[in-house]
């Protein structure tokens, strides 16, 4: 019997807030996999919620959904890597943050 290999998905913070990984979860698409948030969406989500951002609450109040969904739909669920830096956060909306998520998604699925 041929083993299925289990599929690794590494997220960004927009797949958090919009709710599509809450989606993907309960449709079963993504039973037997590996979803990985980084640190820095953690943060990210953290710090806006800190600036009394209503997206940071969003994001926030996902992350707990995706952690209650995930045991019940086998999917093992991971949270890994680094904090941003002030540095980073700073140049965040040059992009910093989503080339640190492509950086951790690289380093950790491949």
């Amino acid at each position: 019997m041929k083993k299925e290999k289990t599929k690794k998905i590494c997220v960004d913070t927009s797949s958090v807030i919009n709710g599509r990984l809450t989606q993907l979860i309960k449709s079963k698409k993504l039973d037997n996999s590996e979803i990985i948030i980084p640190e820095l969406v953690m943060g990210e989500l953290q710090a806006q919620a800190s600036k009394g951002k209503e997206i940071g609450y969003v994001g926030l109040e996902e992350i707990k959904k995706i952690r209650k969904i995930a045991k019940k739909h086998k999917v093992n669920l991971k949270f890994l890597g680094e904090r941003q830096s002030y540095e980073d956060i700073m140049l965040a909306k040059s992009g910093r943050i989503d080339a640190l998520i492509i950086d951790v998604a690289t380093r950790l699925i491949s």
